[in-house]
């Protein structure tokens, strides 16, 4: 029996970002997102991993997902903050919204950070760990429109989403 063919985990990471780089996104921002599908897959999760790159792609083609993210606090008010992403990567909007419930439940003893108005942003492992690794439990969540409705009311969905995911960061210290 042959052995399934392997990738080096750095030279997979390296063709991801240079195709999401190709498609206008930062640097950055491209490893990051490359870096979470890599990940995924080592992790065992497939189903957010490299499997993802052409549908992530796809999405900014497609003018689904900008390729440049720009985030902007709607609410910042001490534990709580709320980010509108304006239709970026997921993956760096979810990566500012951890840290900032990171930094603000070490100021508060919690720190809860909403985001609409975002894409999807791969497998929640990869966030959680960095709240993990900072000391921190680390809760993450993601609602649609119809979850919001079902969870929310039709009128404050409508006030947290539009056409795109709204999640959460929620964090304490330990």
């Amino acid at each position: 029996m042959t052995a399934a063919p392997r990738v080096d985990a750095s030279r997979l990471t390296e063709f991801a970002a240079a195709v999401y780089a190709g498609a206008g996104m930062p640097e950055a921002d491209a490893r990051l997102v490359a870096d979470t599908l890599v990940q995924a897959d080592l992790w065992g999760h497939q189903s957010h991993g490299v499997l993802r790159l052409g549908w992530y792609l796809d999405r900014v083609r497609n003018k689904v997902m900008n390729p440049v993210t720009k985030p902007e606090f709607a609410v910042d008010a001490g534990a709580v903050a709320l980010i509108d992403g304006h239709d970026g990567v997921g993956h760096v909007l979810t990566v500012l919204a951890t840290r900032e419930a990171v930094k603000r439940a070490k100021a508060h003893g919690i720190g809860v950070v909403g985001v609409r108005n975002s894409n999807h942003f791969g497998t929640c492992m990869y966030y959680t760990l960095m709240g993990a690794r900072e000391g921190c439990v680390m809760v993450r969540s993601l609602f649609r429109q119809a979850q919001a409705e079902r969870v929310c009311g039709t009128a404050a969905s409508a006030a947290m989403t539009t056409r795109s995911s709204t999640s959460s960061s929620i964090c304490t210290t330990v």
